[in-house]
């Protein structure tokens, strides 16, 4: 035990001592780390079932014109309950809702905002798992209510916006719930931070008035090219029967949510793409840092050589070295997570309208996984940027560094 205690403040009092090279050391993989962390969590995003839409796995998305013609006719979209009679004729999906998304603006105690609203059947909150911070979703169609995000409650309401008024397209909602912020790239067709019943619609100032996205969920374990060829069977034989000829709709027109968020920035391409940018986020900055800490090893040369003369062996001079670097990475990365979310909320107010759409990443929490990843990946930072000083440094000859003659 005191062993470990020796060497843990020998640890801190180099890092201690060498002020400057530990905050350059520090900021340099803060400074990485911060994009490494916002690509791992995007790509956790896209990868996974985030929430609130957790059931991305299991949910297709068609749209209301599936099925068009040459001579188009506005008389093909799909009616109002086609929701209730997929689920009424096909046992294995639970339920589902309709969707449109207007870039409208809302009316707030007088004053017009810019607002994304979302206009869907009650069902909406059945299929995605909102976090409700306060207040509950409406759950019949008939009623002006409205549920708004944790941002807009903070913004325009000072977080009691239950029972508060909001007016979207000359309709005044009565907001009955709150929900927490969430990031657009859990699901790309969502980028809405108020919520209201479809009945209501107006289609201000899109104009399309057949624009809606119809999302089915279907039963767990049922594997997605069955949930597919279900669908297709059902609407090749609903449209078949309305044009009174064969229809073959193809399979790409039903895609499951998560295909969509997948397809949104590019699928594999994407991933690969992460895959190298994260590994040149790293191998960059550590190239940088290794030429510091080699001069810093060198300056160390006659008290390492020293230790070895004191009975230390090269495998304990490496360790020290790389120790010093492992804590200094570790502190970086905590320095990173600390200012991710201010980075990145700086970062979409640059490109991104955050009053009126969903944030990019920054309402999304880091989970365990990323932690444990971003830990991984510190200590492969720390092994590069000081691994080779490290090493050239244990293999010096002891007498000749004491003479001065190897440095």
């Amino acid at each position: 035990m005191e062993k470990i205690l020796s060497f843990l403040r020998s640890l801190w009092y180099n890092i201690v001592h060498d002020k400057l090279y530990s905050i350059f050391y520090v900021l340099g993989t803060a400074i990485a780390f911060i994009f490494i962390i916002i690509l791992l969590q995007a790509m956790s995003l896209l990868r996974d079932d985030s929430a609130p839409f957790v059931n991305a796995g299991r949910s297709i998305c068609f749209d209301s014109d599936i099925y068009t013609t040459n001579n188009w006719d506005g008389s093909y979209t799909l009616p109002y309950n086609i929701i209730q009679q997929l689920s009424e004729q096909i046992n294995i999906i639970e339920t589902g809702y309709m969707t449109h998304t207007e870039s409208a603006f809302a009316v707030i105690d007088g004053k017009v905002r810019p607002a994304s609203v979302g206009f869907v059947t009650p069902e909406y909150f059945e299929v995605n798992e909102f976090d409700f911070i306060e207040g509950k979703p409406f759950v019949e169609i008939a009623p002006k209510h409205a549920v708004i995000t944790e941002d807009i409650a903070d913004r325009y309401y000072n977080s009691n916006a239950l029972g508060e008024k909001i007016e979207i397209q000359n309709v005044e909602y009565e907001i009955v719930g709150v929900v927490k912020n969430y990031s657009s790239l859990s699901n790309p067709l969502e980028t809405a931070k108020v919520w209201v019943s479809i009945q209501y619609n107006r289609f201000i100032p899109s104009s399309d008035w057949d624009d809606y996205s119809y999302v089915v969920l279907f039963s767990e374990d049922v594997p997605v090219d069955e949930m597919k060829a279900t669908l297709k069977h059902f609407f090749d034989t609903y449209y078949s029967k309305r044009v009174k000829k064969e229809v073959d709709i193809k399979y790409n027109k039903f895609p499951t949510v998560q295909e969509i968020k997948e397809n949104a920035v590019g699928g594999e391409m994407f991933r690969y793409g992460m895959g190298v940018l994260m590994f040149l986020l790293l191998l960059i900055p550590a190239l940088n840092i290794m030429t510091l800490s080699l001069s810093n090893t060198l300056n160390r040369s006659q008290e390492i050589a020293i230790r070895r003369a004191l009975g230390a062996s090269r495998m304990s001079s490496f360790m020290l070295i790389i120790s010093e670097n492992i804590i200094l990475a570790f502190i970086g990365l905590f320095v990173a997570m600390l200012s991710f979310k201010p980075v990145m909320r700086l970062i979409e107010s640059m490109f991104f309208d955050l009053t009126a759409e969903a944030s990019f990443i920054s309402a999304s929490s880091l989970d365990w996984t990323i932690v444990c990843i971003s830990l991984l990946l510190a200590v492969v930072f720390a092994v590069l940027s000081g691994g080779i000083p490290a090493y050239m440094m244990s293999k010096k000859n002891i007498s000749s560094v004491l003479k001065g003659r190897e440095l």
